[in-house]
Parts: C-alpha cells; sequence; structure tokens
C-alpha cells in the first residue's frame, strides 16, 4: 500500500498534487481529536491550533480526511516507530461520516492544524474503489466441506 511505500515518506501539498496527484482511489487523513481543540467563538469561520499528541490519538476513530496545505523542514525528530521524520505539515482537517456531535467541526468552518507529523498523517481509500468492488472480480464460493 501507499502508507508502507517509502516513495510516499513525504507528502505533497495541494499545489504539489495539482501537478504531480495521487491516485484518484486514495485521499489523505490525518489522526486528529477536535474536541481536544474546540475553542471556537461565535461566527469564527476560520480556526488553526497546533497539532499535540494525546494519549491514544492514533487510533481509528479520530482518523479524518485531511488537506495538505504547507510542508515545513523538522530536524531532530523520531516519530513512534523509530522512523526519521524530516517534515511536519499543516492540514485542513474536515469532518467524516460517524463522527460525534462533540468531534464535528462547524459546517462553514475551516479548521487548520500546523506540525502535524508525518505518522499522523495516512493515505485512505475512497469507498467502493478497492479491488473487491470491480464489477468482473473474481468470486469463488468457500465451501466449508462438511
Amino acid at each position: 500500500t501507499m502508507n508502507n511505500n517509502d516513495d510516499f515518506h513525504v507528502l505533497r501539498t495541494e499545489n504539489e498534487q495539482q501537478l504531480q496527484p495521487y491516485p484518484q482511489d486514495v485521499f489523505t487523513s490525518c489522526y486528529y481529536r477536535y474536541s481536544d481543540n474546540n475553542l471556537l467563538k461565535p461566527n469564527q469561520k476560520r480556526s488553526m491550533v497546533v497539532w499535540k499528541p494525546t494519549n491514544g490519538m492514533i487510533s481509528l476513530r479520530n482518523l479524518r480526511p485531511c488537506r495538505i496545505i504547507q510542508r515545513d523542514p523538522m530536524t531532530n525528530f523520531t516519530s513512534s516507530n523509530n522512523q526519521v521524520s524530516s517534515h511536519i505539515y499543516t492540514v485542513i482537517v474536515m469532518n467524516r461520516p460517524g463522527l460525534k456531535e462533540s468531534e464535528r467541526i462547524p459546517k462553514g468552518h475551516v479548521h487548520v492544524v500546523s506540525h502535524v507529523p508525518r505518522n499522523a498523517i495516512v493515505f485512505s481509500e475512497k469507498v467502493y474503489t478497492s479491488d473487491q468492488h470491480l464489477p468482473d472480480a473474481f468470486r469463488k464460493e468457500i465451501g466449508w466441506g462438511f
């Protein structure tokens, strides 16, 4: 998968993806907990916070779509899997279906998160785009032999 491919260790920003896009069946997702940073004032249309690792952050329940808008060099950082990362990212975080109300970013609001480490960003497959959904995919009934 793209998540285990060294060719994608450095992620492309939205502007770079205009010239060199990722495959159409994937998008970037970030591990992020909005309820940790929900400090919105009424009628606020944009907010910016710094990504902070918290206990349990890298969990599927905290995975949500994000758009990479900036990449900055970083030094002396080792991620949790001991891979040295050379960049941090600024992203726009979005909602996904099924989020609790406390985790939902208000409609029309742009929520920007800076200092996101590479290990907190993964590639996700768009719904119904994996090979199992091909119309002529090979399918064989599995018998139990009873």
